[in-house]
């Protein structure tokens, strides 16, 4: 089993920011996979959401995630990579 460390300043930011690759941390930052987890997962903080435009609302998120998918050849993904891998 290989361990991921994640250093994040707020309490929340690696749950809110990169949930989704840390479920697959392997697959080069494709979530398409793990997105409606990762949205299961988001809807939690439900006080961190707001409506749309709101940078964390469900539609931004999904949005962003879709970009993102798009500049890397699939149909979800996150900008959060792996910098080093801990055996």
């Amino acid at each position: 089993m290989n361990t991921v460390l994640v250093v994040a300043i707020h309490p929340d930011d690696e749950t809110l920011g990169c949930e989704g690759t840390l479920l697959k941390h392997k697959d080069n930052n494709d979530i398409s996979k793990y997105f409606h987890k990762k949205v299961k997962i988001i809807k939690i903080y439900e006080s961190e959401l707001a409506e749309h435009p709101f940078p964390r609302s469900l539609e931004s998120i999904e949005a962003l995630a879709k970009f993102r998918g798009s500049t890397s050849n699939c149909k979800y993904a996150e900008s959060f990579m792996l910098l080093k891998e801990i055996s």
